[in-house]
């Protein structure tokens, strides 16, 4: 999912969830939360992954829950 365009919490979940896949996100206690996603990575030369607290992330039961990004 290209998130080059957002630029609030808002718009990550709003691209996310528009995007036409099967992988949900929300937010949970300042953590993103993805529900049918396998692994999240960033784009070459990109650390948007990193920057969500999503990257390096395992999936269990289909759900994978972010480090903590805000407060």
């Amino acid at each position: 999912v290209d998130l080059t365009r957002a630029g609030t919490v808002d718009e990550v979940i709003s691209a996310i969830n528009g995007a036409g896949t099967r992988v949900r996100a929300s937010v949970q206690g300042g953590r993103f939360i993805l529900t049918g996603a396998a692994e999240v990575t960033s784009g070459n030369g990109y650390t948007t992954a990193e920057d969500l607290g999503l990257a390096g992330r395992t999936a269990v039961s289909g759900r994978i829950e972010g480090g903590t990004v805000y407060q």
